[in-house]
Formats: C-alpha cells, sequence, structure tokens
C-alpha cells in the first residue's frame, strides 16, 4: 500500500507507542514468569528429589510447559520489536512530511492531501532562487516521507499479525515452529531500516546549470526606437503569435510586455507533449524501474536546431527540468509509478535564440527586445512550473 500525504501527516504515532508500551510490559512480565517457573517449578523437579514412574511422567508435564513458555516468547518480542521499528519509520516519515510543510511555508506554497505541490498564484520569485526550487524539494520530502510509511506497512504490519496467535486455550503459538521467528524479525527490521536510512537521506543534487543572472533594468531612458519597438510588439508581435497558434509564446511576451516583472506559471505537461525529446528525457529519469525515490536534479534542456515546438521555442528556447518520483511495487508484482515535474526559465532576450523574421526581414531582433528591459518599458521575470503524474493509468509504460 502507498499511503497519501494526508494519512501520513494526520497519522497518530501515540497509537503505536501506546501499543509498544504495553506489548513491551508484556513482553517484560512474561520473560519474568517464564525465569520464575525455571527456578521455581523445573529447577526443583531436575534435582533428583523426583523418581518413580510417576515422577518421570510429572517432570515430562513440567519441562512440556516450560517448552511451550520458552517457545511462546518469540512471539512476544516479534511483535514489540516489529512496534518499536514501526515507530521510529513513521516518525521519519512524518518529520519528512513536516519539512516539507515548512518548506511551503516558507515559499507560499500548496499541499493537497494527495501531497501534490502546487506553485504560489502571486508574489514576486527571487531570481536565483524561484518558488519552484523550493517546490520541488518539498515535492520530493513529500514522496520519501509516503515511500517510508509504505516500507513501514510491508514489512512491519506482517509481522504484527503475531499478536493475533494467543489463544486463551492449549493451542497457542508455541505449537508453531518458533524457532524461525527471531531470524525472519531480525530480517525484515533490518531490511526496514535500512530502506527507510537510504530513503530519508536521499541526497539533495546540485544545480549545476546556474540561469541567467539579472540584467539592468532601467538605467537608461527609452529613445524613440525604444518607444516604436515596445508598440510594435505590443500589436503586431502579439498578434504574429498568435496567428501562428504560439499561445504559450504569446502569454509570456504579454506578460513581459506589462512590465510588473511578475513570475508566470506553465505547465510542464504541455511541454511534455509538444517535446517528444523532452518527453524521452523524462521518462529516462525513471528508467532503472528499481524500487524506491528518485530525483533526477536540475538539468539542462536546449532543442538546438531539431526545434519540435515553435511555440516552447520562442517562450523558452532552453529551459531547466527536474523530476522527483517513486516506483511501488504490490504484492502482485504490479508497479506504481508517481512522479512530478518542475521547469524554470529567466524570460529574457539577448540569449541565443533566433530573430523573428517574416518576408526575410527581421520583425524582432533579440538585442533590440533586449534593450526593453534596460530601458524599463518591459521587464524580464521568471516563467516555472510544475505538474504532477500518477499512478500512471493502466497499460501506461515507462518508455525507454
Amino acid at each position: 500500500m502507498l499511503p497519501d500525504y494526508a494519512t501520513v501527516r494526520d497519522f497518530d504515532l501515540g497509537d503505536l507507542q501506546s501499543a509498544h508500551r504495553f506489548w513491551l510490559r508484556l513482553t517484560r512480565s512474561f520473560a519474568e514468569q517464564v525465569e520464575d517457573y525455571r527456578v521455581r517449578v523445573i529447577r526443583p523437579v531436575d534435582d533428583d528429589s523426583w523418581s518413580g514412574a510417576a515422577a518421570t511422567a510429572g517432570k515430562r508435564v513440567v519441562h512440556s510447559v516450560g517448552d511451550k513458555l520458552t517457545a511462546t516468547q518469540p512471539y512476544l518480542q516479534a511483535v514489540t520489536t516489529a512496534l518499536d521499528t514501526a515507530i521510529s519509520g513513521m516518525a521519519a516519515a512524518q518529520q519528512l512530511a513536516d519539512q516539507a510543510q515548512q518548506l511551503a511555508q516558507e515559499h507560499g506554497l500548496s499541499i493537497d492531501d494527495a501531497g501534490r505541490v502546487g506553485l504560489p498564484w502571486i508574489g514576486v520569485a527571487d531570481w536565483s532562487n524561484p518558488p519552484v526550487n523550493a517546490a520541488m524539494a518539498a515535492q520530493k520530502m513529500i514522496y520519501q516521507a509516503r515511500f517510508v510509511a509504505a516500507t513501514v506497512d510491508d514489512k512491519l504490519v506482517p509481522l504484527l499479525a503475531y499478536a493475533d496467535t494467543f489463544e486463551p486455550d492449549d493451542c497457542g503459538p508455541w505449537q508453531q515452529r518458533s524457532r524461525d521467528i527471531p531470524d525472519s524479525v531480525t530480517e525484515a527490521v533490518e531490511e526496514t531500516n535500512s530502506i527507510i536510512k537510504r530513503t530519508a537521506e536521499l541526497p539533495d543534487p546540485s544545480d549545476p546549470n546556474p540561469d541567467t543572472a539579472p540584467q539592468p533594468y532601467g538605467v537608461e531612458f527609452p529613445g524613440p526606437t525604444d518607444l516604436a519597438s515596445h508598440a510594435k510588439m505590443q500589436s503586431a508581435g502579439l498578434a504574429y503569435m498568435t496567428a501562428h497558434g504560439w499561445f504559450n509564446a504569446g502569454a509570456l511576451l504579454a506578460n513581459w510586455l506589462a512590465n510588473t516583472g511578475l513570475p508566470r506559471t506553465v505547465n510542464p505537461d504541455d511541454m511534455i507533449s509538444a517535446m517528444p525529446t523532452f518527453a524521452r528525457s523524462v521518462q529516462n529519469a525513471l528508467q532503472a524501474r528499481l524500487e524506491g525515490v528518485y530525483d533526477s536534479g536540475w538539468h539542462n534542456y536546449s532543442p538546438g536546431d531539431a526545434i519540435e515546438s515553435s511555440d516552447w521555442y520562442y517562450a523558452f528556447n532552453d529551459f531547466r527540468w527536474r523530476l522527483v518520483g517513486l516506483i511501488k511495487y504490490d504484492s502482485s508484482g504490479g508497479q506504481r509509478v508517481e512522479y512530478s515535474v518542475g521547469v524554470r526559465k529567466p524570460y529574457v532576450f539577448g540569449r541565443p535564440r533566433r530573430d523573428i523574421v517574416k518576408f526575410g526581414v527581421v520583425v524582432a531582433g533579440q538585442e533590440e527586445l533586449k534593450h526593453l528591459h534596460t530601458t524599463a518599458l518591459a521587464q524580464n521575470f521568471i516563467a516555472q512550473g510544475i505538474s504532477h503524474t500518477g499512478p500512471l493509468h493502466e497499460g501506461m509504460t515507462i518508455v525507454g
């Protein structure tokens, strides 16, 4: 089972802790009684003071009861150990969920009950650290928290079934092969702790591709050419993009011309659908198909001359992207995949991108447009987005 974010966030750890205290007291009390039986009953019986056929039969009964008591102890210890590790695991999961919530609050992000992080609708984005950076970090923590909780559920909950093996009559757990229990419990606990540690301590990747530095804004007075360029882009420029169906490029251009500097949200799903090469890059980030939490780190995507979408080319050209997600298998081997993709791009001109040309004439040159920011007629901004996919529908696969 893969719990959602709300289940992990709202889980009452106190219930587990209360159950653990009960079983710990029971285990210790039972151990004392076993030792008391050994000292007060078995030892006197074995001191050779009993003799005869009746004594032999009595000794057999005494030792049989002792064997039953001894064989019952591993079941008690199994429940106690499983509860102890489950507490540690769920505490780690909730700590990750709390960290995600705290990061979201600091950056104005939203998190729904399913654990999907959303970007703020309003506000100014830090040029070097826009909200999508925090959103992807928080999303990763949520996947980690859910995967840790799922590990506890898969590995430890079955051990708690030993609590149901105790009966009020003579059909107790001693009749089963209790000698195998310590090994199975130790193996499950060690595997659980290893997975929890590996998942919770998954390092945050560095960002090897720093984005464009801020360009000087409003450091020059606009001249007649700048005013004409701005008017041209307000009318003909936007109309040109609309006529070609470049609606995303047009929306970003309009935001730039509005001169507010406010961030603009885009949908990475639209970009994945429009650019097959980008889609393959995203899907290849989960190519291993091994169970666990994944983080691709930030990568640069640049179409070069192989432009698959003029809309997104004139909107972004190149951009940064990151995937975080998880793969989980159920008991029947079915694969569950969930992942989130974040993108970011400083919307600027002057960087390598083709001029808009019509009938062999440059309609809008990069340097011409860049100067509108310099003269404060338009303003650069951060474009960013995050999308969530999963679980994959039946029949869908990860394409290599």
